[in-house]
């Protein structure tokens, strides 16, 4: 088989969609709260928590290991990590044995497998940086809804059966991994500059640094960007983990089948976004494009609101959807704000810096479920949506302060 740009697009693609399956924790979580009612929802939501301090961890290490194990090598450890997680999830009886199974193992896999994809398929698109990242995060998006829906209903056919369902994703996912890693390799020069999809001009700004992490970490640009990500992403997290426990709220007679729908839109609508925010960024720049993501999430802050004011299902969907725009538009600028700020020597391992602010804002989930359990409304979560796009708005502002400076 022939490895050229396409390929390396489409398989990153086709093994994101399995790396995004963590995601579809909130339609998981549905079927496991059934079962076991006596676990509060701040202790399953726990479960995402971890779930994504494992995904730095594993994102970390691959980063790490980057130049000394094959990408082929990281698909394969992935695979094995992801299908024994699974598995442990389908068995599991306890609170413990289920952080252990989805949390420990599922969220190791797949930032294991999300770093040293991003790395290698960024490497045959030095001139669409943006565009890249935005159509693999496409595919993890498509993972969570997709995967979230199959699951939904298969699970269905099985008369509820959902641990059985967890065993056919682990062995679907065995072969998916296995059979992507077997074709992502790593550019020479030649097949990159001779490729015939390659542009002539790149609308990027890079800043002619190559960066070590230690450099890096001393830029307040860096840290201001790390901050606007941790905002973002606490508060996609409590909106995903609890999304449908708000829907519930707003409609207590909505099906499963409705729930996991709209519980998608989500995913949808990250889809949509991601590819399109990092054309914008490779054409617009970051300034642009990170006062768009802001202003975005303010919106659907006050949809929220009003939707859970009348009660009107229709407004909540539609929230839903404006923030899962939002949420979209924060992860395809990671990887470009990382190569054009801080160069690409050093990628691998700055790449998986900017993927720590998940030990912080991975606990967005917890926060959802706590002030749930403590107020029982989730006017308290669109507040703090209110309060996050101003913070997230002051740090774009500071970063575009830094900008100026360096003219």
């Amino acid at each position: 088989m022939k490895v050229d740009r396409k390929t390396i697009a489409s398989l990153g693609i086709f093994a994101m969609v399995f790396c995004g399956m963590i995601s579809a924790w909130g339609t998981f979580s549905m079927y496991i709260s059934r079962d076991y009612p006596l676990w509060s929802a701040s202790r399953i939501a726990f479960t995402y928590t971890l779930t994504m301090f494992m995904f730095c961890i594993g994102n970390a290490s691959s980063g790490y290991l980057n130049k000394k194990i094959s990408p082929r090598v990281f698909m394969y450890l992935s695979a094995a990590c992801f299908a024994f997680g699974l598995i442990l999830t389908a068995k599991m009886q306890t609170l413990s044995a289920l952080y252990t199974g989805f949390g420990i193992f599922c969220g190791f896999a797949s930032g294991f497998a999300y770093n040293p994809i991003f790395s290698t398929a960024g490497k045959w698109f030095p001139d669409k940086p943006g565009f890249i990242s935005g159509i693999l995060l496409l595919g993890y998006g498509l993972g969570s809804f997709a995967v979230g829906k199959v699951f939904q209903i298969v699970t269905g056919l099985r008369g509820g059966d959902w641990r059985g369902t967890f065993v056919g994703l682990a062995i679907l996912t065995l072969i998916a991994f296995s059979a992507a890693g077997k074709f992502i390799v790593e550019p020479n020069d030649y097949a990159v500059s001779n490729d015939p999809g390659r542009s002539i001009k790149s609308h990027i700004d890079y800043k002619g640094v190559e960066a070590e992490p230690s450099t890096m970490l001393r830029s307040s640009s860096f840290w201001y960007y790390f901050f606007w990500v941790v905002i973002h992403s606490a508060l996609g997290f409590a909106i995903a983990s609890q999304s449908s426990a708000m829907i519930r709220e707003t409609n207590a007679l909505v099906s499963d089948s409705a729930v996991a729908t709209i519980i998608g839109l989500i995913s949808v609508a990250k889809c949509i976004v991601r590819a399109f925010v990092g054309d914008m960024y490779d054409k617009r720049g970051r300034s642009i494009t990170m006062h768009a993501v802001n202003y975005v999430l303010l919106l659907s802050c006050i949809v929220f609101i009003i939707a859970l004011k009348s009660g009107n299902m229709l407004l909540l969907i539609m929230g839903f959807f404006i923030s899962g725009l939002s949420f979209g538009g924060v992860t395809p600028t990671n990887s470009v704000f990382i190569r054009t700020y801080f160069g690409e020597k050093h990628f691998s391992r700055n790449f998986s810096f900017i993927h720590m602010n998940l030990l912080i804002s991975s606990f967005g989930s917890t926060l959802g479920g706590m002030l749930f359990d403590a107020t029982q409304t989730y006017m308290s979560i669109y507040i703090l949506m209110f309060v996050g796009a101003v913070l997230s708005e002051l740090c774009t502002r500071m970063i575009d302060r830094n900008d100026k400076k360096e003219i």
